[in-house]
Formats: structure tokens, sequence, C-alpha cells
């Protein structure tokens, strides 16, 4: 059973403010640990969103605190994915710093990494219902 959504935003804010630092590119392994999800073997954001059967395509404003943004693309192919904060601001790794939470928006991260194609969110991640 996953941690409630907003245990799950507590530990990523405190991981963004006392650390510790985690390495590059892991999302959807750090987004599925602040939950508690074990891996299902799922390595990617990218494959994540490909496998979930939670998807929704509309504003990202939309999506519930505590969803997964969903982007593809990257120059390996595997996106990247974030947890929602709520009206578009998410809990995002390396978008300011290497290997840490910080909050930024949907917006910021499609300005930014514009080799990432938002796709949607889930409310899901490695198979498991958090939301």
């Amino acid at each position: 059973m996953p941690l409630p959504v907003k245990q799950a935003l507590q530990r990523a804010a405190a991981q963004s403010a006392h650390g510790p630092a985690f390495g590059v590119n892991e999302c959807q392994m750090q987004c599925r640990l602040l939950y508690e999800v074990p891996s299902n073997g799922t390595l990617t954001a990218a494959d994540d969103w490909n496998k979930s059967k939670n998807k929704h395509t509309g504003n990202p404003h939309d999506a519930p605190v505590g969803a997964f943004h969903r982007w593809t693309g990257g120059s390996t192919g595997a996106g990247h994915v974030a947890v929602s904060q709520g009206a578009g601001s998410v809990w995002s790794t390396d978008i300011k710093r290497p290997g840490y939470f910080d909050l930024t928006t949907v917006d910021h991260i499609n300005q930014a990494w514009t080799h990432l194609h938002y796709v949607g969110w889930t409310t899901d991640i490695d198979g498991v219902v958090c939301v």
C-alpha cells in the first residue's frame, strides 16, 4: 500500500530542503520511492506512461495533487516524471539541481527541457495507484 499523498509530498519537500542528493536521471525511481511503491521492473518514465491504465491527457492544471505528470522523449527516450503539487506545480528531480527534488511548474519543465514532450498525467506509478 502506498504512502498517503500528503506524506509523499512532505518527503519531496524534505529531500529538497535537506537532501541527501541522489543520482541524476532517476526520476521514475525517486518518484516511486516517495510513495514507497516497490519496483515492478519499469525502468523509465516513458515506459511507465506506456504501461499505465490511468492516463489523462487534459490540462496539466487539472491533475490532482500527488498525480504523476509525464513526458516522453529525451536524449535516450526515457522521458520524465514529476509529482503534482496541484495547479501545474510539480516536485521534479534534476530541473534546478541535479540529484534533488525541487518545486517548479509543468510549464517551466516544458520550456527548459524542449527535448521532452508532455503527454499527460497518471494516478499510478509502477502499476500502483497512489492518488
